[in-house]
């Protein structure tokens, strides 16, 4: 194999996907993340030190945050433990809305 063939098969292995952007996207996905438990955490807090009750809906955001974010990595690189993560996550963010509608209609009762 030549240097030619050996280039134009690695070009196309990289034809749709840019390393470089590739992780950019990882980055940004990261950082908004992060920006979500940080928001979330601070409404929780918040709102247990004002009103004393505790909003577990708040936490069904940053479940089902975390697991799109592994769901989505998961499917796309093949990787079958992000996939599980991912599933994880979002049994527990349907837990935590579950939790949080018993915790609302309780209190209309």
């Amino acid at each position: 194999m030549n240097k030619e063939e050996i280039l134009a098969k690695s070009q196309n292995d990289y034809k749709d996907r840019d390393p470089f952007q590739e992780s950019k996207k990882i980055k940004t996905m990261s950082y908004a993340a992060l920006a979500t438990i940080f928001v979330t955490c601070i409404l929780f807090i918040s709102e247990i030190l004002i009103t004393g009750r505790t909003n577990y809906g708040l936490w069904a955001i940053i479940s089902v945050n975390n697991g799109v974010l592994y769901l989505l990595d998961g499917l796309n690189k093949k990787k079958k433990l992000n996939i599980a993560v991912g599933v994880m996550w979002l049994v527990s963010a349907a837990a935590f809305l579950i939790i949080s509608f018993v915790y609302m209609f309780r209190d209309k009762v």
